[in-house]
């Protein structure tokens, strides 16, 4: 498979998202590879740069306060830097959901409040591209962030900091006002 024909099979629609994430997996055992690893690169290289059907999105709620800590928010250096990452490599969980982020996911900035079981959202965007640092190892997203006014949301189960949610899931449980706020 050539990185074109990657290309175009993930924008077609043609792999799906299972079959993405096993590429992206199954690649990443070959980098090492002498033979096999400036191909596996190319590919996940593309993968990485290649945004899925909007039909196949998923929508990540992002906890952007470490600790639970609003002191330790990130929120404003994301939306201006235009990127989104994820150090809290102490829960593998975590990480693996952060890992499975492609581009054309939508993530959404969400702070939880515990006492009603809602949360506020404050910005959007769509991920762009998924790179990663040549200092810490750990990957990060590029992302077109819309900053929004504060909208309180049902909390959705949205208790982690990484929260992947199918567009189904997300119908069954916001309300019209979450799509106008999607929208404007």
């Amino acid at each position: 498979m050539t990185p074109e024909a990657l290309a175009e099979d993930i924008k077609s629609g043609k792999l799906s998202r299972d079959r993405i994430l096993k590429l992206k997996r199954n690649l990443l055992t070959h980098l090492g590879d002498p033979k096999k690893g400036e191909l596996a690169q190319a590919l996940l290289d593309t993968i990485a740069r290649t945004e899925i059907p909007p039909s196949m999105a998923e929508y990540i709620f992002m906890g952007y306060c470490p600790g639970g800590r609003v002191e330790n928010a990130l929120d404003e250096m994301w939306i201006r830097d235009s990127y989104c990452d994820f150090t809290y490599v102490e829960s593998q969980a975590q990480v693996d959901k952060f890992f499975d982020i492609e581009p054309g996911d939508i993530l959404i900035l969400k702070k939880m409040l515990v006492d009603t079981q809602e949360m506020d959202i404050s910005a959007w965007g769509k991920v762009k591209s998924i790179h990663t640092s040549k200092q810490t190892g750990i990957p990060y997203l590029r992302v077109d962030w819309k900053p929004k006014e504060i909208l309180r949301v049902p909390l959705m189960g949205c208790v982690a900091t990484v929260n992947v949610r199918t567009l189904d899931k997300v119908e069954n449980a916001m309300p019209a006002e979450f799509w106008d706020w999607l929208k404007s």
